[in-house]
């Protein structure tokens, strides 16, 4: 996760893709990550929106209905949407590394294949868990009457589940090509559709209708999608239709798989245990907690557009061999998502005595949620913080480290404290949302600018790429004019002497193809520019 050098330069002597002027000013950065970051927020928070107008509709059916919904929506996010989020968050890595090389690797559609066939075996592993998860609930104690409407929820979205992990593979396939324009627009169109459709299904059959609207509306959302893709030619140019390649060499993309997925579900089934946990409640305290968890989700989908972006960015920096980039894409992502998240708070609470009631017209149920209102906007900001961090550490491919601070902030700390409070004490439902912020502002927060300020070091960061050997070439009925080389998943030297090949002793005995003289002269002279844009007394501007 190199040296402030040149860009890599691929076989027939082309240089990589650049995604920015090597000297592109800050404010250009800037501009860059806020269009992204905008386009990005706009598709994210009209998928969490979903999650709003479903308990929008549902809690007009009664408050029992809206408990149910918001925990079986909650178990939903914490097994399918964490899991194809976590796993698809590997996916960001390998394509923006692989992209910012070379636009037209075909690697780029055989890491896309693979990630589908992960998270269709990953799907057939947790079904069993969506059918039958009312029966655990019931026997650790929670009110049988808002379990059944539980169950019933989960067995009927489970014919969209699926499609919800594949929405998060095609999130980052758009993203990593720069796509994200069409996949904002489709969202945000769904995002107008969804609540007639919910109206209409209720309407149609009752609370059952509200499960079945997700699924289908799910399900129609990633078909237009894929349409739009094989309608628009958008897949052909790194896409070499489905081959043998896809079943191959699957360890480094699940390794790095399986790290991403920590740092996902750390989170998001501690905070589902918080979300359960609230069952124990008065089934008004279910109903608050449940509409402030939906009102979190929203707020930290309206920022996530920079942490998508930052990964993105970092990412394309790190493959182009341009570290400065990266650590300046990281700094504007992080700024950009806590001038986001306050903003969020801001509106949130000059509106604190009105948009509960889009929920409910319960009173008790609206002075809860007021009532927890103050945890919420605390951990709001410096959870949004620690996302981005975590965007960050993505696009870097420190996947590991950051679920392992991820694990410590929830699950060592956050929920723990949070529990001990709801328990043992009088505190009530709020207890549940002080401990998360307790973890993530006393813990997390310190260790992430440990992090930004010493831990990452920005001039070792290698990219995470692969291409295909020439067995693999012919099994493919690949052309031999192909401008992908031999298989490698070390990371590249950087710093080739003019003339000759990488230097493998700078990455521990690493074997890499000789580049011929001009490609090599024109990377000696990349390198000669980028030293001296890191040089800040030779130049200002980088």
């Amino acid at each position: 996760m190199q040296g402030l050098s040149a860009s890599f330069v691929a076989t027939n002597s082309s240089i990589i893709r650049e995604s920015l002027p090597r000297h592109a000013s800050t404010l250009t950065l800037l501009k860059r990550i806020l269009l992204m970051t905008v386009k990005l927020s706009l598709a994210q928070t009209a998928q969490f929106s979903f999650g709003v107008s479903l308990i929008a509709v549902v809690g007009r059916i009664g408050v029992r209905e809206l408990g149910a919904t918001s925990l079986a929506n909650g178990l939903i996010n914490a097994t399918v949407f964490a899991f194809g989020a976590g796993f698809s968050g590997a996916l960001e890595t390998k394509l923006s590394h692989t992209y910012s090389r070379n636009p037209k690797d075909k690697m780029y559609g055989v890491y896309t294949l693979r990630m589908f066939v992960m998270l269709l075996i990953l799907f057939l592993l947790l079904s069993p868990t969506i059918l039958f998860v009312d029966r655990l609930l019931v026997a650790i104690g929670q009110d049988q009457e808002v379990i059944d409407f539980v169950g019933e929820f989960c067995r009927l979205s489970i014919w969209g589940s699926f499609f919800a992990m594949l929405l998060e593979l095609l999130r980052r396939y758009f993203a990593c090509q720069y796509l994200d324009t069409s996949f904002s627009v489709a969202l945000v169109v769904g995002a107008v559709i969804y609540p007639f459709l919910l109206i209409g299904m209720v309407q149609l059959m009752g609370f059952s209708g509200a499960a079945l609207g997700w699924s289908i509306f799910v399900i129609a959302l990633c078909i237009g999608l894929v349409l739009y893709l094989v309608v628009t030619k958008k897949y052909a140019e790194n896409w070499n239709g489905i081959e043998d390649a896809m079943y191959r060499n699957w360890k480094p993309l699940l390794t790095l798989s399986m790290a991403s997925m920590a740092m996902m579900l750390s989170e998001w089934v501690a905070l589902e245990i918080n979300n359960i946990c609230s069952g124990f409640g008065t089934k008004e305290e279910l109903a608050a907690f449940g509409i402030t968890y939906q009102v979190s989700g929203v707020c930290w989908s309206i920022a996530s557009g920079s942490y998508i972006a930052s990964s993105v960015m970092v990412g394309s920096a790190v493959g182009e061999r341009r570290p400065v980039l990266a650590r300046k894409m990281a700094y504007l992502g992080l700024g950009t998502s806590l001038a986001i998240s306050l903003t969020n708070v801001l509106i949130l609470f000059l509106t604190r005595n009105y948009f509960p009631y889009i929920f409910t017209n319960d009173e008790k149920v609206v002075e809860i949620v007021i009532s927890l209102q103050k945890y919420l906007f605390v951990y709001h900001v410096f959870d949004v913080l620690q996302s981005c961090m975590m965007g960050v550490l993505r696009g870097c491919g420190m996947q590991k480290q950051g679920a392992i601070i991820i694990f410590l902030v929830y699950s060592v700390i956050g929920v723990p404290l949070g529990l001990l409070l709801f328990f043992l004490t009088n505190f009530g439902i709020g207890a549940l949302w002080l401990g998360p912020a307790v973890g993530v502002t006393a813990f997390g927060f310190p260790v992430y600018l440990y992090m930004m300020l010493r831990y990452i070091k920005w001039d070792r960061l290698e990219p995470s790429t692969e291409t295909y050997d020439a067995m693999m070439e012919e099994d493919s009925g690949m052309s031999k004019g192909s401008n992908e080389g031999r298989i490698s998943h070390e990371p590249l030297a950087f710093g080739a002497p003019r003339g000759g090949s990488f230097a493998a002793g700078a990455a521990g005995g690493l074997k890499c193809e000789p580049l011929c003289g001009a490609g090599s002269q024109l990377m000696a002279e990349e390198a000669g520019k980028e030293d001296s844009a890191s040089n800040p007394k030779a130049n200002k501007t980088e």
